[in-house]
């Protein structure tokens, strides 16, 4: 063979060095380096003529050092599947500046205190029931929650009939109030309850499809009632006959269950924040400041109120309240503020006060 030389003289620059790399790799991996080892002496070319001797069977070389390729691959492969990974040190937590300082490291909040998280989720719900009653809240200040419109079906289907993309754009997807008298009902193809109510005309009308859940809307509903319903606006669907205004899943009006969820994913999502860090993903400084400040005046309560007890229903908490000027509770919690900026990633300055508290 015209390169056998050469191939020669780099099998033999290759096995000592293979070979010191295998005996590395056994401190991590047994089987690994002794796989890696096999390898590396397949690759001698003495192994070769010892090979040849044992089978009797000229140009076996070949086969051995093609061989010895994938059998170092696979030696390499469980070593590095053995290898446990380092492990990463937790950053250190500090109850205080002073303490943080003395390491000569920035502080790190306190663990979260899961009883001031079940508070929060106490006070947003109330904050979004206030909200979408047209009170005075501090999520309609952060313009987060808008006040739920109270519209009549036939004044709302005639918003649709004079421009339907403008009125797309202002309604669909979002819950109203729509009041009308019953003109008839029918049952869907997904066998639920579907009410008609009036519309811009005796050719546009509004269908008003019941919530599954007939715990939602568990009054009986009769042909000339006037009924007032909690939908979400699906939209205009048009044939060529008549026109109709799709209302979905509606229910009593009773913004509860609304105001839960809500809580709920907010809850979630400042529970995240605290225990991660860095950038909030809420809509400004101001809000993510406000609820960090609501977390904090949990913190603030006796370990014996209601209000830290996910359980308690909202009623009992705001009742256990009224004895504790909500004012003094929150001016509390801006002190803390402070202590928690660096590691939330806040602004030194802003105006983190709302009316609402």
């Amino acid at each position: 063979m015209k390169f056998e030389p050469v191939i020669r003289l780099f099998c033999w620059i290759a096995c000592p060095v293979l070979a010191a790399l295998s005996f590395g790799v056994m401190g991590s991996s047994v089987i690994g380096g002794l796989l890696m080892l096999c390898a590396a002496l397949w690759l001698c070319p003495a192994c070769w003529r010892a090979i040849e001797s044992l089978t009797g069977k000229a140009g076996s070389r070949v086969a051995v050092a093609v061989l010895a390729v994938p059998l170092f691959l696979l030696g390499l492969y469980v070593a590095n599947a053995a290898r446990k990974p380092e492990p990463i040190e937790p950053r250190p937590r500090f109850s205080s500046e002073a303490e943080a300082a003395s390491t000569g490291q920035s502080a790190v909040p306190p663990l979260v205190d899961t009883g001031a998280l079940n508070f929060f989720r106490h006070i947003m719900a109330q904050d979004y029931l206030v909200a979408l009653a047209g009170g005075q809240s501090a999520l309609n200040a952060l313009a987060m929650v808008n006040p739920v419109e109270r519209m009549s079906s036939s004044g709302l289907a005639s918003l649709y009939d004079a421009n339907a993309a403008a009125s797309n754009r202002a309604f669909k997807g979002r819950r109203l109030i729509v009041t009308g008298q019953v003109l008839g009902m029918r049952i869907s193809d997904t066998d639920k309850v579907v009410l008609e109510l009036p519309g811009a005309d005796r050719l546009f009308n509004v269908q008003a499809q019941l919530h599954s859940d007939p715990h939602r809307y568990s009054a009986p509903v009769v042909e000339g009632q006037h009924v007032e319903l909690y939908c979400t606006l699906y939209g205009k669907v048009s044939d060529d006959v008549a026109s109709n205004l799709y209302l979905e899943d509606c229910s009593d009006v009773d913004f509860q269950p609304d105001a839960e969820a809500y809580a709920s994913n907010l809850t979630e999502a400042l529970s995240g924040w605290l225990h991660s860090g860095g950038k909030h993903i809420f809509p400004s400084d101001q809000a993510a400041a406000y609820f960090l400040v609501s977390y904090l005046a949990g913190t603030r309560l006796p370990s014996d109120s209601p209000c830290l007890r996910e359980e308690t229903p909202l009623e009992d908490c705001l009742v256990a309240l009224e004895d504790r000027p909500a004012g003094t509770l929150f001016e509390k919690a801006y002190g803390d503020l402070e202590r928690w900026r660096d590691w939330l990633g806040l602004p030194a300055e802003g105006h983190y006060r709302l009316s609402s508290r």
